[in-house]
């Protein structure tokens, strides 16, 4: 069976803090190569020059076969829709004590967390637009991320609106030039809605990129605030 193509848009589509995360994962990816090989090839050559016991060549064998394993799950991802970045709103827990409740939960048009594919595949040029129109461009709201670090720059909801409403407008008057338009003014309208809905509650955001489906629960309850 053909192994499926996915569109790709052009390399300059995606903000920058993607292909740094992606080199960032080769790097990591080679690191790891390179040690499970050198492990391997000193375990062999013990067990051969110097009748190593039969554990550490069963380690060996190991090594090579979760390293196999892990490939393989790893080719099967990069075709996976979830593996593909996206960027997503990032709201702040309230300081009142009161509990954060995701809107989306009972509203899937507020669902920002499985959507911004389409509006990753266009940052650059969105951004374009929105400087000419005045007003900040998404990537001015992002993309620090503390759990990765990274400081993160808090926005009102309002600005982050603002810039929406700009871009929003000019995809609808001005569709060419952008890699599925229909699907990105989807993703901005949904976008919008929920900053929205931060503006009333005076809860402040700013984007991430995420490169994943999901999070675990440790990040879960680690992070100060929610999608």
């Amino acid at each position: 069976m053909p192994r499926r193509e996915v569109a790709r848009p052009p390399i300059d589509a995606y903000p920058p803090v993607v292909y740094e995360r992606i080199a960032a994962a080769k790097r990591w990816d080679a690191g790891c190569s390179g040690a499970v090989a050198l492990a391997a090839t000193v375990t062999a050559a013990g067990a051969i020059l110097w009748s190593w016991p039969l554990p550490p060549a069963l380690l060996c064998g190991s090594l090579f076969l979760m390293r196999l394993i892990a490939a393989v799950i790893d080719r099967l991802r990069s075709d996976a829709e979830e593996s593909l970045p996206r960027i997503v709103p990032y709201f702040l827990e309230p300081s009142n004590g009161d509990p954060w409740k995701s809107p989306y939960q009972s509203d899937p048009d507020l669902d920002t967390f499985g959507s911004g594919y389409a509006i990753a595949r266009n940052c650059t040029r969105l951004d374009e637009r929105a400087v000419r129109n005045g007003v900040k461009p998404l990537s001015a709201f992002g993309f620090g991320d503390e759990f990765r670090s990274q400081p993160a720059e808090w926005h009102p909801a309002g600005e982050g609106l603002r810039s929406l409403e700009a871009l929003i407008r000019s995809v609808r008057e001005e569709p060419k030039g952008l890699d599925d338009s229909d699907l990105v003014l989807t993703e901005l309208q949904r976008m919008r809605n929920r900053l929205e809905d931060a503006r009333v509650r005076e809860i402040p955001f700013c984007l991430h990129v995420r490169m994943d489906a999901a999070y675990t629960a440790h990040e879960f309850s680690s992070r100060r605030g929610k999608y």
